[in-house]
């Protein structure tokens, strides 16, 4: 029986990592959640999506974030992509929590205003969590593939 064909989204930038299947349309038609880091939970969900689905595109929350997260992820389905001869799309983190702040370290968020991402100081940086979304838009999957890291490792 043939598997039902789906792009995988990846949101591995922040906690729970979080994955998202889409068909031809961009209906989201499964998600799924994990409290796990990203390397201990990255090859057995893409081996128990595989048993039920055929991955044809991926795409991926691009940063900000979590630098481990982001790398891993990134690294994981870059990988991926090559290997079986995959489309991958890539957004920036902005596009999966309607656009507040994200956390980058102690008081300190990443901000997007416009075009610009920065670095604020913000006294009660509000909670922001990613979320899949019900449809893929397509038009914001148009970012350079690459991470986008804000600020260099520490």
């Amino acid at each position: 029986m043939p598997k039902e064909p789906v792009t995988l989204l990846l949101l591995s930038v922040a906690s729970p990592i979080q994955i998202g299947l889409y068909d031809r349309s961009g209906q989201r038609i499964e998600a799924f959640s994990y409290e796990q880091k990203a390397s201990a939970v990255l090859y057995s969900a893409f081996e128990a999506i595989e048993g039920r689905f055929e991955i044809t595109a991926l795409a991926y929350a691009r940063g900000p974030g979590s630098f481990m997260g982001l790398k891993l992820g990134f690294v994981f389905l870059r990988s991926y992509a090559i290997v079986k001869g995959l489309p991958m799309y890539a957004a920036d983190s902005f596009l999966f929590n309607e656009g507040a702040p994200i956390g980058a370290s102690r008081s300190r968020s990443y901000v997007k205003e416009g075009d610009r991402i920065s670095i604020r100081r913000l006294e009660s940086p509000p909670k922001s969590a990613m979320a899949l979304p019900d449809r893929l838009d397509w038009s914001a999957m148009d970012a350079p593939l690459e991470p986008l890291y804000i600020q260099p490792a520490v």
